[in-house]
């Protein structure tokens, strides 16, 4: 089992899975897959590689929600494995996230909850 399989198992995941994220996948799994290689063996990514992993991309300026959304994706790859054959899931280290960076503007379900009922109201001319 490669790099590559173990990504192609997420693609399909995600297709079979009708995940609207499916779209947006390859650009994070093309930073693994630049850093490891597709003909990287499974078994070779261990937890140690993941670390350098992690202090590369910092280094070449990555977000730390970067690499953590990448790693999830590995994650993902190594369950998806699990769940296909008897395999051993690494520990997938993830740097924690910087609080500055927390996301703004988006609405709460109160008032989401109250925009849809301004829409009902709506004609559908509008």
């Amino acid at each position: 089992m490669t790099l590559g399989d173990l990504v192609n198992m997420v693609e399909t995941d995600y297709e079979v899975n009708a995940r609207r994220s499916r779209d947006i996948i390859q650009y994070p799994l093309r930073h693994v897959l630049d850093y490891f290689d597709a003909g990287t063996r499974a078994v070779a990514i261990t937890t140690d590689r993941l670390d350098q992993y992690i202090a590369d991309r910092l280094r070449s300026g990555a977000a730390a929600a970067s690499i953590r959304n990448e790693l999830a994706l590995v994650g993902k790859a190594f369950t998806l494995q699990f769940g296909a054959e008897a395999a051993t899931k690494p520990y997938i280290p993830k740097p924690d996230g910087d609080p500055s960076r927390v996301r703004q503007g988006f609405f709460t379900r109160d008032e989401v909850t109250a925009l849809c009922g301004h829409l009902d109201q709506c004609s559908p001319d509008v």
